[in-house]
């Protein structure tokens, strides 16, 4: 991701929401550590702050810009 944008590792940066919806047009700014620390598996990713849930979906962490969620497993 680095190689990608020209920033710092603390700068921060516009990315899409990662949502199930393929429409949505939402936005969070991370910085490229903030990106790298939910994405080191499959399962996790950022959503705008109060951004609908479909169902299965738990919110891990918040910091006011985004929330990382999490898609848990059927039980």
């Amino acid at each position: 991701m680095a190689e990608a944008v020209d920033v710092g590792p603390v700068e921060l940066v516009p990315f899409l929401c990662e949502c199930a919806d393929f429409g949505s047009l939402g936005r969070v700014e991370a910085s490229l550590l903030e990106y790298e620390e939910p994405h080191g598996g499959n399962d996790r990713y950022f959503i705008p702050p109060g951004h609908p849930r479909i169902e299965g979906e738990e919110v891990l962490s918040e910091n006011g810009r985004y929330e990382v969620v999490i898609k848990a497993e059927a039980g």
